[in-house]
């Protein structure tokens, strides 16, 4: 799929995504960005899964590289010393943007 942009609340996705006719059986090829900096964030990945929740098994896992771009005040990259993990001051927001502009995309 192509890149696509989509925006609510001063929160940015963009990036690309797999059909859901090509997956992996592990969830490695999904890369996953926040103002430019790359995380391992439950929230971002789990928002991944339930916008292909209706498409894909459960034991398998889209392709994914997505960049969301949020307000500095609005997220805390000082979670994890390596900084791979962020908290998000609106998380329920951060997940129906990626939802929602996922599945639209989809559509």
């Amino acid at each position: 799929m192509d890149r696509q942009v989509t925006g609510r609340e001063g929160l940015r996705l963009t990036g690309v995504v797999s059909l859901p006719t090509y997956n992996r059986g592990m969830g490695d090829q999904q890369y996953l960005f926040v103002n430019d900096r790359p995380v391992k964030d439950r929230l971002l990945v789990g928002a991944l899964r339930a916008a292909f929740r209706d498409l894909l098994a459960r034991d398998r896992h889209p392709v994914a590289a997505l960049f969301l771009e949020v307000p500095g005040q609005e997220v805390d990259i000082n979670v994890h010393p390596a900084k791979t993990e962020v908290r998000f001051r609106d998380p329920a927001a951060v997940r129906g943007l990626i939802v929602g502009g996922l599945r639209a995309a989809l559509d």
